[in-house]
C-alpha cells in the first residue's frame, strides 16, 4: 500500500507547490481570523497508512492500548510512564488524555472531527492519545499542553540514522501549532521540531504517517532519550497521536509525494502560469506539463531519480537527479503530453525509478495516477466528490452571514461564448437565500480583477441543497453569457450578498488548489484573499455538446420553446411538412438525458409538447427534435 507521509525537522520543501497565478493579491491565511472557525485552507489526499511490519524492528514502540502507562515494547524498552504536563497560564481544562472514540464534537460544532484510524487505533478498537481542543477549550484561553515519553535506553544502538514515527489526525485552525521535541539528557533540554505547519482543515489523511529524521541529534549510545508532543493553541480542533516509533531510517526510500498534470501558459504581463483540471472541453484541450514531487525519506544519497510517465500513446520521462537524504525535489517530464478533442477519460501513470531501486523499501511509494476528462463543455478543476462541512460561508460569529464572492481561475486556450456556471452547495446552505454567478478578468499589469458579466439572482430552492454528502449532488445553475478570449485568465464565481441566511459553496474531497488560483472577496473589507482549498464550481461553454447536429431539417420547423426562461410549464411546438416518427429529447449542459417524449409517426401539420419544470434544477437544457432519424436542436433555460 502506498505511505504518504508528511516530513518534519530536516525536510524542507522549497519546490513543491504548484507554480501560480502571478497577480498582487492577498494571501487567503486571513481568512480564517476574518471568517467561521468552520472555514478550511488547504486538502491533503487520504491514502492507507503501513502496517507494523512495513516499519522493521523499532528500538520503542507505544501503542497506547495501557493508556499512559505504556507498554514500552521495543527492543531496547523505556522506564515509567507517559506524563502530562499543563504549561504555565495555560487553560487547565485542554490536556492530553486517552481515548477510545476520539473528539466529542459538540452540538454547535459544524466541523465533524473523525476518530483517529491508526493501526491499533479506532479501526483495531483500541486507545490513543487525544488533546480536545475544540470541546475543551475556550475563545480567547491560550493552550499548552505537553505529553512526555518515559526515558528510552538507546545504549546499545549504534546507528545515528534514526527516525521518529507515528500515526495522527490534525486538522489545522487558525493558532494551534504541533511540536515535536526529543531530549537526550532525560527531559531537561529539547531540540524542538514545528510539524504540520500550514496544512489546513479539511481531507486531512487518516491517519497521517509522520517521520522526523532524528539523524542530526546523534543520538546512538544515549540512555536517557525523552520525545515530547507539545500542543499550543487558542481554541482549534486538537491533536490525535497513537503507534509512536522510534525506528532505523531505511537506507534506500524514495517517495513519489505529488504527481501533476498541469496547463502552463503565459499571461499577458509575461508571467507564467499553472493550473490543474480535472475536466477540459473538446474546444479547450491543451498541453499538459507532466511534472512530480519525489523524496528521499532514507538514509543514503540516491542517484538517477527519474519519473516515467505512460497514458495510452504516450511515454514520456523527467531527467534523472541525485538526491541526498532529506531532499526533495519536483521534476518535469521533457515531453508535454496533449490528449487530443475526443470526449474521453484519461489516465496518467507515473512510476518512480533510480539506481538502487531493487533494494528500495516501499515500492508502492514509487507510483502515482493522475486522472481527469476531455467533456464536450464542462470545465472543471475538482473531482466530483464534494464532501464535507464545505467552504468560508462570511458567518460572523452572531449567526449573520457576511457577502462574498468566490471562485477560481480558468485559462482560456480558444475564443469561446460561455454558457453560465455550476456550483454545489452544502447542507448548511439556508433555502430561499438569494445568489448569482460572476465573471471577472484579470488585468495583466495590475493583477486588479475586474467584473465583466454577472448572472440574475437565483434562489436557492430546497432541492437543490444536498441530504447527504458525496458525488452527483444537485448543482444550482446560474446563465451567464460572455465572450471569452483566447490567452485571458477569467475568475469564475459565485456570489452571496450576506445576511441571516447563508450560502455554503461545497469544497471537493481529494483535489487541490493551485497554488494562488482560488479565491475569495471579503464583503466586510472589499479585499480578495487566496483559498487553498477548491470550491465546486464549474465553467460551462455554449452548446459545443451540438456541433454537427443539423440545426435546420428540409420540411421540419422546432420552434423556441414558450416562455423561456420558465419555472412552471413552457410549450415547444414543431411543424411537419410531411409526416414521419418524432421523438424529443431533453439534456442538461454535461450530456445528461433529463427527458424523454416519443410522439410516434405523427402527419403533416403543427403539434406542441408541454415541458414541466417541476423536476428540473434551474440552469440550461438543450431539447433535440428527430423527425425520421434527422436531429434538429434548440437550447432552453430553466429560472427558478
Amino acid at each position: 500500500m502506498k505511505k504518504v507521509y508528511a516530513l518534519a525537522g530536516a525536510f524542507v520543501f522549497g519546490s513543491t507547490a504548484m507554480a501560480q497565478l502571478n497577480v498582487p493579491i492577498k494571501s487567503a491565511q486571513s481568512v480564517l481570523h476574518a471568517g467561521s472557525k468552520y472555514a478550511n485552507k488547504l486538502k491533503v489526499a487520504e491514502h492507507p497508512a503501513p502496517s507494523m511490519a512495513d516499519r522493521g524492528t523499532p528500538y520503542y514502540y507505544e501503542d497506547f492500548e495501557n493508556g499512559f502507562t505504556g507498554n514500552n515494547q521495543g527492543s531496547e524498552g523505556a522506564t515509567g510512564s507517559w506524563t502530562v504536563v499543563q504549561g504555565a497560564g495555560a487553560n487547565l481544562n485542554v490536556e492530553w488524555e486517552i481515548t477510545s472514540v476520539g473528539h466529542a464534537n459538540d452540538a454547535g460544532s459544524t466541523f465533524n472531527i473523525p476518530a483517529l484510524n491508526s493501526t491499533t487505533g479506532i479501526g483495531a478498537s483500541g486507545s490513543w492519545a487525544l488533546l480536545d481542543s475544540d470541546s475543551d477549550g475556550s475563545s480567547g484561553s491560550p493552550e499548552e499542553s505537553s505529553l512526555i515519553s518515559p526515558t528510552i535506553d538507546l545504549t546499545n544502538v549504534t546507528n545515528n540514522a534514526l527516525a521518529l514515527e507515528w500515526q495522527q489526525f490534525f486538522a489545522e485552525w487558525q493558532a494551534d501549532t504541533l511540536h515535536i521535541g526529543v531530549s537526550s539528557d532525560g527531559g531537561t533540554n529539547f531540540t524542538e521540531f514545528v510539524v504540520s505547519d500550514g496544512v489546513g482543515r479539511d481531507n486531512r489523511p487518516n491517519p497521517e504517517v509522520m517521520r522526523l529524521d532524528l539523524t542530526s541529534l546523534a543520538l546512538s549510545g544515549e540512555n536517557d532519550v525523552v520525545i515530547r508532543f507539545r500542543w499550543t493553541g487558542n481554541w482549534d480542533y486538537g491533536w490525535q497521536v497513537d503507534d509512536v516509533v522510534l525506528v532505523d531510517l531505511p537506507d534506500h526510500n524514495i517517495n513519489l509525494a505529488s504527481a501533476w498534470a498541469t496547463h502552463t501558459q503565459v499571461n499577458g504581463a509575461g508571467n507564467v502560469d499553472k493550473i490543474t483540471y480535472t475536466k477540459i472541453p473538446t474546444d479547450q484541450v491543451f498541453d499538459l506539463e507532466l511534472s512530480g514531487n519525489v523524496q528521499n525519506l532514507g538514509a543514503q544519497a540516491q542517484t538517477g531519480v527519474t519519473i516515467n510517465m505512460v497514458s495510452g500513446a504516450y511515454s514520456g520521462s523527467t531527467p534523472g537527479i541525485a538526491l541526498n537524504p532529506s531532499e526533495d525535489s519536483t521534476i518535469v517530464a521533457t515531453t508535454v503530453f496533449n490528449p487530443g478533442a475526443t470526449v474521453q477519460a484519461h489516465e496518467i501513470n507515473y512510476a518512480v525509478t533510480y539506481g538502487n531501486v531493487a533494494l528500495e523499501d516501499d515500492l508502492n511509494g514509487l507510483l502515482d495516477t493522475f486522472r481527469f476528462e476531455v467533456t464536450d463543455s464542462e470545465f472543471s478543476r475538482d473531482r466530483d466528490d464534494y464532501t464535507g462541512a464545505g467552504l468560508w460561508n462570511g458567518d460572523d460569529g452572531a449567526g449573520i452571514s457576511n457577502s462574498y464572492v468566490m471562485g477560481h481561475a480558468f485559462q482560456i486556450e480558444s475564443n469561446v461564448t460561455m454558457d453560465g456556471i455550476s456550483a454545489v452547495l452544502t447542507g448548511s446552505t439556508d433555502p430561499g437565500v438569494l445568489c448569482y454567478g460572476a465573471v471577472y478578468s484579470i488585468d495583466p499589469g495590475t493583477g486588479e480583477f475586474t467584473l465583466v458579466a454577472q448572472s440574475n439572482d437565483v434562489e436557492v430552492k430546497s432541492y437543490m441543497i444536498p441530504t447527504g454528502n458525496g458525488s452527483g449532488s444537485p448543482q444550482i445553475y446560474f446563465p451567464v453569457q460572455t465572450s471569452l478570449v483566447a490567452g485571458e485568465t477569467y475568475i469564475i464565481c459565485v456570489g452571496h450578498y450576506g445576511g441571516p441566511d447563508a450560502v455554503v459553496i461545497a469544497n471537493s474531497t481529494t483535489a487541490t488548489a493551485s497554488a494562488n488560483t482560488t479565491f475569495l472577496l471579503d464583503g466586510t473589507d472589499n479585499t480578495w484573499y487566496y483559498l487553498t482549498s477548491v470550491p465546486m464550481i464549474r465553467l460551462h461553454l455554449a452548446e459545443p455538446a451540438f456541433v454537427g447536429v443539423d440545426e435546420e431539417i428540409a420540411g421540419v420547423e422546432l420552434g423556441q420553446n414558450v416562455p423561456n426562461p420558465f419555472n412552471g410549464a413552457s410549450q415547444i411546438s414543431y411543424s411537419l411538412d410531411n409526416g414521419g416518427k418524432v421523438s424529443l429529447q431533453i439534456v442538461d449542459v454535461t450530456g445528461k438525458i433529463v427527458a424523454n417524449y416519443n410522439e410516434g409517426t405523427k402527419s403533416a401539420g403543427t403539434y406542441n409538447i408541454t415541458v414541466n419544470a417541476d423536476q428540473l434544477a434551474a440552469g440550461v437544457y438543450y431539447y433535440t427534435l428527430t423527425v425520421d432519424g434527422t436531429r434538429t436542436t434548440k437550447r432552453m433555460v430553466v429560472s427558478k
